[in-house]
């Protein structure tokens, strides 16, 4: 058996991260740095890949999981949201669960452990709708809609008005009610009720999307007047579908993650692809994946580690379709690594799998086509 190590280096690289609810009986996954979460259609809960700090929470003291193995066995969850070393859950009673590396106080508990591969409970006075786990930091939302958020807060990204971390769980803009949060690395973006988009923290390439390159310690509207409805977090580049499924991108883009044919960052959204209907969006570090209405996927941006799942690492600055793969229905980006789920709830995965990132792939060299993982 390996034993858990105290990471002494955390790497100033987001991990990119998504959460998502859990709907009727559709399978969803939280792809993040280097593991993954899955929610199957009885709302209990599996993950594989990275566990360095216990961030798969099964209190298994292997740093690599190359199984799916099941998580919190004893309860059932409606979301599911892995970090960059750390995850976040929220149970069929509303409770959040917090769990893996806490190096800067984003398990949300007060504690000063440096990580943990036991759940712990967040702010036990409070039920939750939604929570999203970052890079070293974590956001959620409760049943009021209001938004908490605690962990590293190195440019002000927890949205507080200051750069001091926090670990416990702060209330940040109270006049104002979301539905749904993103992190990048050290930016984010939130959407509040009437689907307006919000931005705080790190600005250097524009990626707040507010026309500058000026950092912000608080929330601030996104002058654009478009209504959206998702909303996906890069590194450093973000982005969106708003309700006539129209696709937007913005920040950073010296891999071409933006779509449009050049290198060239942009500090606004950016509708891209226009024409098509898009249901789902999903990034990685530099990567751009989104899914149209027909199931169709399209990608773009660093190609390095086969993340675009072409059969090749050729970057793109165009979105190009991947042809192996049909009837996507929802899209994961993980940091160099990408995940999808059929119509038919099939898994499949590509990219990075140096430390076991897609399940059931026995190879640990970068996969660059669509391969069948797991279905639940």
């Amino acid at each position: 058996m390996k034993k858990l190590y105290l990471l002494i280096i955390i790497p100033l690289m987001v991990l990119l991260v998504s959460c998502f609810l859990f709907e009727g009986k559709q399978v969803v996954v939280s792809a993040g740095y280097y593991h993954n979460l899955v929610l199957d259609k009885d709302g209990k809960v599996w993950g594989w890949g990275h566990n360095q700090s216990g961030q798969l929470g099964n209190f298994s003291d292997e740093t690599i999981v190359y199984d799916s193995i099941p998580i919190m066995n004893d309860k059932t969850f409606k979301l599911v949201s892995a970090g960059y070393q750390h995850s976040l859950f929220i149970d069929n009673n509303d409770k959040l669960w917090a769990v893996g590396g806490n190096y800067f106080g984003e398990l949300g508990t007060n504690d000063d452990i440096a990580f943990t591969p036991n759940p712990m409970e967040v702010k036990p006075d409070t039920k939750f709708k939604y929570a999203y786990a970052g890079h070293c930091a974590s956001y959620a939302i409760d049943f009021n809609n209001n938004l908490w958020t605690w962990g590293n807060n190195t440019v002000g990204q927890l949205g507080d008005g200051t750069n001091v971390a926090k670990k416990i769980p702060t209330l940040i803009k109270s006049d104002t009610k979301f539905k749904s949060v993103v992190a990048g690395e050290l930016s984010v973006v939130a959407l509040d009720l009437n689907g307006a988009m919000w931005s705080w923290g790190d600005n250097t390439y524009g990626q707040l999307g507010n026309g500058s390159t000026t950092n912000s310690l608080i929330p601030q509207r996104v002058s654009n007047n478009r209504v959206f409805t998702q909303v996906s977090a890069g590194s450093v580049h973000f982005a969106a579908i708003d309700k006539d499924k129209c696709l937007w991108v913005w920040g950073y883009n010296n891999y071409g993650q933006l779509g449009n044919a050049s290198f060239i960052n942009s500090s606004v959204p950016k509708q891209v692809k226009e024409g098509f209907e898009f249901i789902s969006i999903g990034l990685c570090q530099n990567s751009t994946l989104a899914v149209d209405k027909d199931g169709n996927l399209w990608v773009c941006g660093n190609n390095t580690l086969g993340q675009l799942g072409l059969g090749n690492n050729t970057n793109q600055s165009v979105f190009q379709k991947v042809e192996t793969l049909v009837n996507v229905n929802r899209i994961y980006g993980g940091f160099n690594h990408s995940i999808a789920i059929t119509k038919d709830n099939d898994i499949w995965g590509w990219g990075n799998n140096n430390l076991g990132q897609l399940v059931n792939i026995t190879s640990t060299e970068k996969q660059m086509l669509p391969a069948f993982m797991i279905k639940y």
